[in-house]
């Protein structure tokens, strides 16, 4: 898959996750995910690594969204991400939770 090309808002509360995803456990998976064309997860807080898509952790499909959108930290947790395949490419909803400034970096990406 080309590598995406990605937009970015940062908000003060989340736009994808609901509004209970502190209360969820880490990662709750929306569709099965044997799933070939629509993956949909969300929760209080997990890494790309620990999704079975992508056991050896982020490629470079996510290189580029893997810091807050507004302070630039590290040190984020994904709360809601949804990739849906196609014929066409790939459409795909990620929603980071920044854990040292507290905003929300929302990415939408197209490959």
């Amino acid at each position: 898959m080309p590598v995406p090309s990605w937009s970015r808002a940062v908000t003060s509360s989340p736009k994808f996750a609901p509004e209970n995803y502190a209360s969820l456990p880490s990662r709750v998976s929306l569709h099965p995910e044997t799933d070939l064309y629509l993956n949909e997860w969300h929760g209080s807080g997990f890494q790309l690594s620990d999704l079975p898509c992508y056991p050896n952790g982020p490629d470079s499909i996510f290189e580029k969204v893997q810091e807050c959108g507004r302070c630039g930290s590290k040190n984020i947790v994904v709360v809601y991400l949804c990739n849906w395949y196609d014929q066409s490419g790939a459409d795909i909803d990620l929603e980071l939770e920044c854990k040292s400034c507290g905003t929300f970096t929302q990415y939408k990406g197209w490959a």
